[in-house]
Order: structure tokens, then sequence, then C-alpha cells
């Protein structure tokens, strides 16, 4: 269309994020060698269109650039981008990468298949936070932690029975004494699931509790 709008590259110089509405600013900078800023084209106050459910605030380098339409006197930038930091290895025709402005290498994948991974920058952890307090987390070194919401359950492989600690209490059984004429002789009851009992006339309640040290060596609760 002669006449029409001119899409073309400028160069990045400062992003900032709104304060009063959800939008990114951008001062841009026209043809020039890197780190020019004397007689080249500037604007400032280029608001960058970015999709609905995304927001980026990016780290300036020598390579960001924001491509902008002009409109009359006015530039709205369209699309970022940066080849700044080492290329994206490994991502097979089909994956679609979300990754992070400043650190390429945290980054949500779904791959050709279907595939999803979630990858977090060396020496940080995977955090799922959800709003009741519930939260879920891969540790920097690989450990898992699970945390409820206030008085709800930590449930795996759909079980609905309680997971006996170290130093819970143990319902043995009871064990009664019956005297003369001789010998004594001790009558044994197991225990059951259910409430611990009282002791019998004569007898005494067993208890016990799981010993320290014992139980699944990498299952805590």
């Amino acid at each position: 269309m002669i006449g029409g709008p001119v899409v073309q590259a400028y160069r990045v110089a400062q992003a900032a994020v709104g304060t009063s509405t959800r939008v990114l600013t951008l001062q841009v900078l026209g043809a020039g060698a890197e780190g020019q800023t004397e007689g080249v084209e500037t604007g400032d106050g280029v608001e960058l269109v970015q999709p609905l459910g995304l927001f980026v605030s990016p780290v300036i380098t020598a390579n960001l650039e924001v491509f902008g339409v002009e409109l009359g006197d006015e530039i709205i930038g369209l699309l970022m981008s940066d080849k700044s930091g080492p290329p994206m290895a490994g991502v097979l025709p089909g994956t679609t990468v979300l990754y992070g402005a400043k650190t390429p290498a945290a980054r949500l994948s779904i791959g050709p298949d279907g595939d999803i991974v979630l990858v977090p920058a060396a020496g940080q952890p995977v955090t799922v936070q959800h709003p009741s307090g519930a939260l879920l987390r891969i540790t920097a070194s690989g450990a898992l932690e699970a945390q409820a919401a206030s008085g709800q359950d930590v449930t795996v492989n759909s079980g609905t029975k309680r997971v006996a600690r170290e130093e819970d209490g143990l319902n043995v059984g009871t064990l009664v004494a019956t005297a003369g004429p001789y010998p004594v002789v001790f009558a044994y009851v197991p225990g059951a699931p259910g409430p611990i009992p009282p002791a019998p006339p004569g007898g005494v309640v067993l208890r016990g509790v799981v010993a320290t040290g014992q139980g699944a060596a990498n299952f805590k609760g």
C-alpha cells in the first residue's frame, strides 16, 4: 500500500513498566552504530503491544530491538527481539518454548509429542504456590516438599489411611494376668484398628511408639 505505515527495527534504550496502567513503554533509537546515541532518530513513550495474558519487562542489552510501526508522529512497538546470550539449543521441530527474558535457561517447553517440561535456572527451585497456602516445591538440590493448606491433606496414590511417623503412638493390645490357683495365667489381646481401648479389669494397655530411625528413610511427614 503506497504511503501506508512504515515498519522498521529500532534499538531499545530504556524500558519502563507503567505504574497506573498495564503497559510497557520504551525509549528507542533509530539506525546507528552500537552504543551510538548522537545524531540518530529517537522515540520516547513508545508503547509496546504485548499479547493478552503475557507481560515481559526486558533487560536492556546491545542487541535488544523492537519492531515498530510509524503512524504519523507516533511509534507503536509490535515485537521485541534479543539475540544476546547462547543459542536455544536442543529445541526440536514442533516445540514451543516460554523462557525467562533475563535467564533463558529457565523455561517451560511443550515438546512435539505434547510432553511438558518445566526447567528452572541452575541453583533455583521450582515452586507452585496456591492462594490457599498450599505449596509444592522441588528444591535446588532435588528434594520434594509438599505443604497442604491449613486443615487439608497431602495424599499419595489416592490413599485414605494416615501415615505413622517415628514417635507416633501404637495400639499394641492389652495384657491381663489371672492369679491363683497357681500358675498365674496371662491373657494377651492383640491391638485392633480404632481408638486405643481402656485397660480391662486386672490388665494393662500395652503401648508403644514407632522407633526413631525406623520407617522409610526418605519419606517424611
